[in-house]
């Protein structure tokens, strides 16, 4: 029981980490662009449009938390 619990601790802080979520953001996006230029000469809406849109907001869900933390990091070094 002891281990399960760790493991999803683990699993929770992994999912959780807002650098992890906007690397993988960018990279959605990434390969959603590059994907559409590709196929630019079809006029038609495919998939790679939907994995564009989840990207963006995927990196944007985790710029908050980032921003947060840089501001943190700017109040403390002030107050030093």
């Amino acid at each position: 029981m002891v281990m399960k619990k760790k493991l999803i601790g683990a699993l929770r802080k992994v999912a959780d980490n807002p650098y992890l979520n906007l690397s993988a953001g960018m990279i959605l996006i990434l390969t959603a662009v590059v994907e559409i230029i590709n196929s630019s000469e079809e006029a038609s809406i495919g998939a790679h449009h939907g994995v564009l849109m989840f990207g963006i907001l995927h990196a944007v869900t985790a710029l908050p938390e980032i921003l947060h933390g840089v501001d943190e990091l700017i109040k403390a070094d002030e107050e030093l």
